[in-house]
This record gives C-alpha cells, sequence and structure tokens, in this order.
C-alpha cells in the first residue's frame, strides 16, 4: 500500500529517584507521573531517539505494543 502519511516513533526515557523501590506490579505510567508531580518522586525525561518510520514498520510496531494496524488507518 502506497500512502502520503508521515509516521514517527519516539522513545523516551523517564528517570525516577526515590527513597524506596517502586513497586512495579500493577502500577501505571499515570500513577509514576502523579507521585513525581504531586508526590515523593523526582523525576526527569528525555528524548533517546526519535525516527520517522514507514507505513509496514508502524504496523509492526503498533502490533508489538498490542494496538491494532487500525488504530492509524493502516489496512
Amino acid at each position: 500500500m502506497s500512502t502520503d502519511q508521515k509516521y514517527y516513533r519516539t522513545l523516551i526515557q523517564f528517570e525516577v529517584l526515590s527513597t524506596e523501590p517502586i513497586d512495579t506490579s500493577g502500577v501505571s505510567l499515570k500513577d509514576i507521573y502523579t507521585e513525581t508531580i504531586d508526590g515523593a518522586f523526582s523525576g526527569s525525561w528525555k528524548v533517546t531517539s526519535a525516527e520517522e518510520v514507514d507505513f509496514e514498520r508502524m504496523s509492526q510496531l503498533l502490533t508489538e505494543q498490542g494496538s491494532d494496524p487500525t488504530f492509524f488507518d493502516l489496512t
């Protein structure tokens, strides 16, 4: 399939500093963010990579995330 649509993949690293280990079972990224903004964590983030990807690669990436290629109308 040919398309003029552009797709992008951005990897972001989020560092958390805390006085105790983070229990990652059942905790969401939103929970960690909230604790960083309003709670006892200190955090920072940075973009570790950014790239344009083609139709086929985006479809593969969506599938690997457990999403569906139709998320971006990739049919």
